[in-house]
């Protein structure tokens, strides 16, 4: 349920997994991962090539969660100000 019950004012409920807090705990977690596989390549590279796939994979998904995670915080800071 994401609206209060009150008639007067229907004030919008965030709820615990969308907070400002856990988006930010996720931004730094995500980009650890992110450095993560950036140093997985760079390893993968130097040993053999055959299993490079596995960093790039990790690098490309978190790249994508990091881009979501700022895209959720810039919104709420844009609705904010």
């Amino acid at each position: 349920m994401r609206y209060n019950q009150r008639p007067v004012h229907r004030r919008l409920i965030i709820p615990w997994y969308d907070s400002s807090t856990l988006c930010i705990l996720l931004l730094i977690f995500v980009m650890l991962v992110f450095i993560f596989a950036i140093i997985g390549i760079i390893i993968s590279k130097e040993n053999n090539y055959e299993h490079v796939w596995v960093p790039v994979f990790l690098a490309v998904m978190s790249g994508v969660a990091v881009i979501s995670t700022m895209v959720r915080i810039f919104r709420r800071l844009k609705y904010r100000f």
